[in-house]
């Protein structure tokens, strides 16, 4: 069966830890009776509640224009809701949104188109769903495809965005680890913009492998939802702080990898072999646009989602997802009551492997680790380069290995082995290989 995986945005980011009205709506107080705000309030937010049992994660279900002309008698009423009820989603929608996707949605390879002279695993087919989320829609409008030129959409950039980022990633991938099929022999490279109205994520698709006429894909919301009772700014909220999803490489970068990990391994998404899967999206996915900057390891930033943030927040501390370099420093921002949870050390780990949460908390410390493999190599390397060849060698021994599964302690023990068998080949030097030691046992991993 189909099935997303590994959203950008995982759950636990805007779920609150201080006083949830710092988050509520507020509006001017109406001249009119008590009755009559209240019965206009549930009127205006019924489409709310509603979404939030049936329909999606992101709990919004019509857009800010549709909202203004249905209920523009009402703008001036006053209420606060609490972010537990309207904002944050909770697992049982993200459960129930999963196992919708999962059971609905299709990408079928009857709908694609590829030029004859390039690989179908290097083609490239970029469809718009134009803000529908319904299984039917699916793929879109074809919009563009392999060696056509770029689309004229004034305002619209999403098509061109998603064609020339996949293109860099593709081209990352062939050209500095020599994989000329990203995600496999004869599969295509298949992006989708305009999902939903402002959904605010980006994810995998993977394909029914039962279903030979379907294909996977990446899927991109919009995201910075606006408030039309504050002059559209964005809201404060899980989908109006993230968006320019498709606009991001680093992002494009992160999911595809995704793909290719799945294609390579299966690896499961669940516990620390889930860390392990959301570890090699971030590293490979910050690889890449360095990579495409020419950066070295002192020029990078080694922030994850940075370009993503809305900008009404870029102002408050924190303005990234996660940081490589010092994971658990990436956001603190009080007037939402979130702090970046993740670790860098095994002795801080989240125990609780069955909550989704420790996935993203857990996975700061191979992240660390890599960083600090990247920064102890000689001044104006690039991690693309050693570090990056060591981890692709560890990513192939492991599909060698046939395993679904992988520990994060199994993994520090394969990437060594990996550099070890570079420096057989004369790839890296033996301070290279005492780097990666060094660099999991700085983080707490005791080597096998």
């Amino acid at each position: 069966m189909a099935q997303p995986l590994c959203f950008f945005i995982p759950d636990h980011i805007f779920t609150p830890t201080t006083n949830s009205n710092t988050v509520a709506n507020k509006v001017e107080e109406p001249k009119k009776s008590k009755l009559q705000a209240n019965a206009s309030y549930r009127v205006a937010n019924s489409w709310r509640k509603e979404a939030s049992k049936d329909e999606d994660l992101r709990l919004f279900a019509v857009s800010n224009a549709l909202v203004m002309e249905s209920f523009d008698e009402i703008r001036a009423q006053k209420v606060q809701e609490p972010v537990e009820e309207a904002y944050t989603p909770t697992k049982a929608v993200r459960d129930g949104y999963e196992n919708t996707l999962s059971e609905t949605i299709r990408i079928p390879r009857d709908d694609l188109k590829f030029p004859a002279s390039v690989p179908i695993e290097q083609s490239r087919c970029v469809f718009d769903l134009q803000f529908s989320k319904h299984p039917w829609s699916f793929p879109g409008v074809l919009m563009r495809s392999e060696g056509e030129p770029a689309l004229e959409r004034q305002g619209d950039p999403a098509v061109n965005q998603c064609y020339d980022h996949m293109g860099i990633v593709r081209d990352f991938y062939r050209e500095v680890f020599g994989n000329h099929a990203i995600l496999g022999e004869g599969i295509p490279l298949v992006g989708i913009v305009h999902y939903d109205f402002y959904f605010p994520n980006a994810w995998w698709h993977e394909r029914d492998e039962k279903d030979d006429g379907s294909v996977p894909g990446l899927i991109f919301g919009d995201g910075w939802d606006t408030d039309p009772w504050k002059n559209n700014q964005p809201t404060k909220w899980y989908g109006g702080c993230f968006g320019n999803f498709v606009g991001s490489l680093e992002i494009v970068a992160h999911e595809m990898t995704h793909g290719m990990v799945h294609s390579l391994l299966k690896l499961e998404t669940t516990e620390e072999s889930g860390s392990l899967h959301e570890h090699l999206a971030d590293v490979f996915g910050m690889m890449c646009e360095q990579w495409h900057k020419n950066q070295t390891v002192d020029d990078a930033d080694w922030l994850v989602g940075e370009d993503l943030i809305a900008e009404q927040f870029k102002d408050l501390q924190g303005f990234a997802l996660r940081s490589v370099r010092a994971p658990g420093t990436a956001y603190d921002i009080e007037d939402l009551g979130i702090k970046d949870a993740q670790v860098d050390h095994m002795s801080s780990m989240m125990k609780d492997k069955r909550d989704v949460k420790s996935i993203y908390v857990n996975m700061g410390i191979m992240n660390k680790a890599f960083y600090l493999v990247a920064k102890a190599m000689r001044k104006d390397s690039k991690s693309w380069e050693k570090p990056g060849k060591i981890w692709y060698t560890a990513l192939q021994k492991l599909r060698g290995l046939g395993r679904s599964k992988c520990e994060i302690t199994g993994w520090a023990t394969i990437t060594v082995i990996a550099a070890k068998n570079l420096l057989k080949d004369k790839t890296i030097g033996q301070d290279d290989v005492q780097a990666v030691i060094d660099a999991w046992k700085e983080v707490g991993v005791v080597l096998q």
